[in-house]
């Protein structure tokens, strides 16, 4: 029983630190997509810094691989 109690805090902690790092990875990502967007564009609205917060790993990658060939903001965005 106390072997099994362990190997479960074990896994939820393992769990929890992989959270965490994906979360920072995201948190990294949105930093560099928001600093190139106002490079690029200008300062952002409210609603675009919204929806990089809310943003998956996934998207922030492809927006970050848009950002050279947009020549609006809003075609970073556009659904691929």
């Amino acid at each position: 029983m106390q072997q099994g109690m362990q190997r479960g805090l074990e896994r939820g902690l393992e769990k929890g630190l992989e959270k965490g790092r994906l979360e920072g990875k995201a948190e990294e990502a949105v930093a560099i997509l928001e600093r190139l967007l106002v490079k690029r564009f200008g300062p952002l609205g409210e609603g675009t810094k919204k929806r990089l917060k809310l943003a998956t790993l996934e998207q922030l990658d492809y927006w970050s691989d848009r950002i050279l060939d947009a020549s609006t903001i809003d075609t970073i965005f556009e659904e691929h």
